[in-house]
């Protein structure tokens, strides 16, 4: 009977923390968009992204977090070498009011070894057609 009741209380307690591990988005205001990377520019902080067939401009936050798949933190060499046209992200947006939203995070989904590029035009490959004869 009393090693049933410690295996249950280890399993709850193996549930709750599961359960307390997921993140909530930051904000009440935040929504999360997967996107194939177009163009980041450090300059003028703004990220171009594929999402379905459109091509969405991003401002990032003063307080923007760049982590990998695992929510740790890029170094700035990282990010510069991960932040390339093609890689896939998620981004956490928060909306500012007034249509204006930002950046607050941007996950970086690490390419795994032997994985073709991810597709830059809306989720569809353009493979080159043959020439017609004439």
């Amino acid at each position: 009977m009393l090693r049933t009741m410690v295996c249950a209380m280890l399993g709850l307690l193996l549930l709750v923390g599961g359960l307390l591990a997921v993140q909530a988005p930051a904000s009440p205001n935040s929504t999360t968009t997967v996107g194939i990377l177009k163009e980041y520019d450090p300059a003028t902080g703004t990220l171009t992204l594929m999402v379905g067939d459109a091509v969405k401009t991003f401002r990032l936050g003063r307080d923007a977090r760049i982590v990998d798949e695992k929510g740790q933190p890029l170094s700035a060499d990282d990010r510069t070498a991960q932040l390339v046209p093609g890689a896939q992200v998620t981004v956490t947006i928060q909306s500012q009011g007034q249509g204006q939203v930002q950046i607050e995070t941007i996950k970086i989904k690490k390419k795994k070894k032997g994985q073709p590029p991810a597709p830059t035009q809306g989720g569809k490959d353009k493979k080159q057609q043959p020439p017609q004869p004439r």
